[in-house]
Parts: structure tokens; C-alpha cells; sequence
């Protein structure tokens, strides 16, 4: 996976830990709605919306406290139970490019491409059902 920057660059780059919260924020009120994918979630967002913030400000250079938390992150292990195909996939790379929009992470700035390609690639490394 080719990077314009590298993903430790993007926290600081993006403004730091409190986009990564607004960004987790804004991406769970999109999935909150959502009924293809809300099953997913637990039923109260606050607690996966902190994880979602500590594992994007880890993955992407700032402090490591996700880890210590929850340990590796396993992505795909830990979502393997819920069937995610292609259309779950697209819905929720939907979401997260929305919040990114919100957060104020346009299409212009140096680091969307980087987030961009990061998302992409993880949604589509979900996927476990055709």
C-alpha cells in the first residue's frame, strides 16, 4: 500500500488527537442510522467511539493508547463474527469519507489521500462473505 505520507506524519498533520475523536464521532452518528451495519455496534456508542479514536490516533502517529487498552488491534478478527460483504463494505468507507467531510479533512488536503487509501483498504480487508 503506497502512501503520499507516512502514517505517522497524518495525527499531527490533521490536527491531532481531538480530530480523531470528532472523526470517530461524526462516522458513529452516520452508523448509528444505519441499519445494515448498526448490528454491528453495541447498543451504546460511547465506549466504540473512544476505541475508534485511540486506534486511528495510534495508526496514524499520535500517542500509543489503544494498545495497551485492547492489546493488537486484529482488526478482522475481531470483526470476523458480524458477515461483512461488499455492500457493508461500501456502506461503511461511505460513512467515514462523510465524516471525514465533516471533520473538515477535505478532498484538498495533503493527508485525505493517506486516509483515504488506509480506509479503503481496511473496509475492503474485512470483507468475509461474498
Amino acid at each position: 500500500m503506497g502512501t503520499l505520507f507516512e502514517h505517522n506524519q497524518i495525527y499531527e498533520m490533521v490536527g491531532g488527537s481531538s480530530t480523531f475523536h470528532n472523526l470517530a464521532t461524526h462516522f458513529y452518528e452516520l452508523v448509528q442510522n444505519d441499519e445494515l451495519l448498526i448490528f454491528m455496534y453495541p447498543k451504546k456508542l460511547d465506549m466504540a467511539i473512544h476505541k475508534l479514536a485511540l486506534f486511528l490516533i495510534q495508526k496514524f502517529g499520535g500517542p500509543d493508547e489503544y494498545r495497551p487498552l485492547r492489546g493488537h488491534p486484529q482488526m478482522r478478527r475481531r470483526h470476523f463474527e458480524f458477515p461483512i460483504d461488499s455492500e457493508a463494505r461500501n456502506r461503511w468507507l461511505s460513512h467515514m469519507l462523510i465524516a471525514l467531510d465533516k471533520v473538515g479533512i477535505d478532498s484538498n488536503h495533503k493527508a485525505r489521500f493517506t486516509l483515504e487509501e488506509y480506509f479503503s483498504w481496511m473496509s475492503t480487508h474485512m470483507i468475509n462473505k461474498s
